[in-house]
């Protein structure tokens, strides 16, 4: 095993570690850790079987391993920005809902002030008399 296989190999592992350790402590949500796990073992794959790149940048037709390295890079940052479109677009949807029903609990907050301030003067003007 090469040096850089060894490097891989522990950082992959280490990473797999510390997505895992946060998954346990409630930090990160299974769903969302999925895609990095996924990513964490083919790190990890890759790091002890070099060849399987090769045989993969071959399939595709890539000349040099390392392009199809960075090609499979590519592919999973676009995963990542998918995963987060969603979850924007979800958050979006539920911020919007708040704060229309944030406007509404105002309104009638503001309403019940004023009816609450209205019966007060009624009373005032009552004791007066």
């Amino acid at each position: 095993m090469q040096r850089v296989q060894i490097i891989s190999l522990v950082g992959g592992t280490l990473f797999l570690l510390v997505i895992l350790y946060n998954v346990w402590r409630k930090r990160i949500r299974e769903a969302y850790a999925l895609l990095w796990v996924m990513i964490c073992v083919a790190m990890i794959v890759l790091s002890v079987w070099g060849k399987i790149l090769d045989k993969m940048a071959a399939l595709v037709g890539i000349f040099a391993p390392v392009n199809m390295l960075f090609v499979g890079f590519i592919f999973g940052i676009l995963l990542l920005l998918f995963q987060y479109l969603i979850l924007l677009s979800r958050n979006q949807e539920k911020f919007s809902k708040l704060v229309q029903e944030t406007a509404l609990l105002k309104e009638e907050v503001e309403r019940l002030k004023a009816q609450i301030s209205g019966k007060e003067k009624s009373e005032s003007v009552e004791d007066k008399k």
